[in-house]
């Protein structure tokens, strides 16, 4: 936003930003936001307080859309503003956005234009928005209906970029303590399933429901991976070698054992089977963890529907970790880069799929705070 923002030009600011997010009101909503302005002729408040709604009046109701979570607003050249434009037009937005779960930032705000927003009750006073700042930090739902100040867009985008990965993580570890790996299991394993074996290890890991013509494009994912099978103790890779696929668990479970410092294979009777330790979750890095005495030689296990290997491949480094079949007849899906391209050049709607897999995989190690150290 740029110059003066008085009455007569809030309502035009204000439409625009509404349009810009995707969001519209209701009749009850232009009836309260119209008494609460002293003023006319607006689109919204432009009704007199004494007068009732009017029956014949229309509402625009525009098709629905996705909303943002965070909206930051650039006011760095907005050099004045009058107090009815701050209340009619910010006030009245920063109510309509917390209604929606949406949480509205300003950024760039002039000392004149900030003692406005501020003097008004649109925003927090300072000393109130520094403790907000720092409570949200540690419970997301936390909203105010306030339009929330930062000195930078930076700073603004910065702040909002944090609640976005804190509560993706949070969710994402609420869903994974609910997981139904026996359920997963069973997909995988019943001959009889509609879609590909992938399709429902993708669903599991997206934590979000596929539409069918997304799942119809997992389906025909065959041409990019090749399914490998191992024997227990039997190396899918070693540290510090090329990275050049990521994989995922499709039956059995893989082991990561802890890291001695030297390469060596472990004997089948060493590499325990998961089925008898504590179940966790599907994420791709701490799956159980074993304990830190000297005697434990397995950091963590990786059961069905778990993906590895994908950070050292991503960043093209050198392996960080082995890598061991638990038992007999362990699969996986192998995934390389040469197969990524083909996917990217000839399947783009798929590869945005993997692509988002393969970010709520990282969410889901961010959100478990693992290592394979």
């Amino acid at each position: 936003l740029s110059g003066p923002v008085f009455f007569g030009s809030s309502q035009k600011v204000m439409d625009e930003i509404m349009d810009e997010i995707g969001l519209s009101v209701s009749e009850d909503e232009v009836k309260k936001m119209s008494m609460a302005s002293p003023h006319t002729s607006t689109h919204i408040s432009g009704l007199r307080r004494n007068n009732s709604f009017p029956k014949n009046r229309r509402v625009q109701v525009k098709p629905k859309v996705m909303m943002p979570r965070y909206v930051v607003i650039d006011i760095s050249e907005m050099h004045l503003l009058d107090a009815s434009a701050a209340t009619s037009c910010f006030g009245q937005l920063a109510k309509l956005c917390e209604k929606r779960g949406i949480f509205l930032f300003a950024a760039g705000v002039l000392p004149r234009v900030e003692c406005m927003l501020r003097s008004h009750e649109v925003s927090l006073k300072f000393e109130e928005e520094v403790e907000w700042k720092q409570s949200i930090l540690l419970n997301e739902d936390k909203q105010n209906g306030k339009l929330i100040l930062f000195e930078t867009l930076f700073e603004a985008l910065e702040f909002s970029e944090r609640l976005l990965i804190q509560s993706k993580s949070r969710h994402v570890h609420e869903n994974l303590m609910r997981s139904d790996v026996s359920q997963l299991n069973s997909h995988l394993i019943d001959s009889d399933s509609s879609h590909h074996k992938l399709t429902y290890i993708f669903t599991n890991i997206l934590r979000e429901e596929l539409s069918e013509d997304e799942k119809s494009l997992i389906d025909g994912i065959g041409p990019y991976y090749e399914e490998t099978t191992f024997r227990g103790g039997e190396p899918i890779f070693q540290k510090d070698t090329h990275p050049d696929a990521f994989y995922i668990v499709l039956k059995g479970a893989v082991a990561v054992p802890r890291d001695r410092k030297r390469s060596e294979k472990i004997a089948s009777p060493k590499v325990l089977s998961s089925s008898n330790l504590m179940e966790l979750s599907l994420s791709s890095s701490n799956l159980m963890a074993i304990g830190d005495d000297d005697t434990s030689l397995i950091s963590s296990f990786h059961n069905v529907g778990g993906i590895f290997g994908y950070c050292d491949f991503l960043l093209k480094r050198q392996r960080t970790f082995h890598a061991y079949a638990s038992g007999d007849a362990t699969v996986v899906a192998r995934f390389t880069s040469q197969s990524l391209e083909t996917m990217k050049r000839d399947d783009w709607p798929l590869y945005v799929i993997v692509q988002n897999l393969l970010l709520q995989a990282s969410l889901m190690d961010l959100a478990n705070c693992t290592c394979h150290n």
